[in-house]
């Protein structure tokens, strides 16, 4: 052993702390990630987030008051334009308060998960999100590798870290 945890803290598997982890000896890896981050006045922040993420996402945005100066919110094979994925939103589902900037949401046709954009109720927000049809890998279309190799989506994230706003 290496002496890092105690007698008392010490358990079959750290990592794991859902009983069914412990039982058939898995790791989750979709556990609510925590912020342990503090932030300064003012600082900006670009959100990427990609598949269920997006649900996990808005609903954290909804949550977030303005000062946090969200300034790019891009969404990659989101399926947040499905009835069933919707319900699990919080309510009312609206633009939310802590995005400043824009929303960019990125899908593919051939990704049956994501092959709608974002422009019917209740994502017809003002300013309204910019959609972009991309294409992915074809042999599996929802990967996130995918999204993230395509230059439309490199040039989105990059964009504000290359010409950040004046302050």
């Amino acid at each position: 052993t290496t002496g890092t945890l105690t007698k008392r803290e010490m358990e079959e598997q750290v990592l794991d702390n859902m009983e069914i982890e412990k039982e058939r000896g898995i790791t989750i890896k979709s556990q609510a990630a925590r912020l342990v981050y503090r932030r300064e006045k003012g600082e900006e922040y670009i959100i990427v987030s990609h598949s269920l993420g997006t649900v996990i996402a808005y609903n954290l945005l909804q949550q977030l008051n303005a000062e946090y100066c969200i300034q790019r919110f891009i969404t990659l094979g989101s399926p947040l334009a499905f009835k069933v994925i919707q319900s699990k939103l919080m309510q009312p589902i609206t633009r939310p308060t802590s995005l400043n900037g824009d929303w960019h949401n990125f899908y593919s046709p051939d990704d049956f998960l994501t092959t709608f954009p974002l422009i019917n109720e209740p994502f017809n927000f003002n300013p309204e999100i910019i959609n972009t049809s991309i294409s992915t890998f074809v042999n599996s279309p929802h990967n996130i590798t995918g999204y993230l190799h395509h230059p439309a989506v490199i040039q989105n994230i990059l964009e504000l870290f290359l010409n950040p706003t004046p302050k």
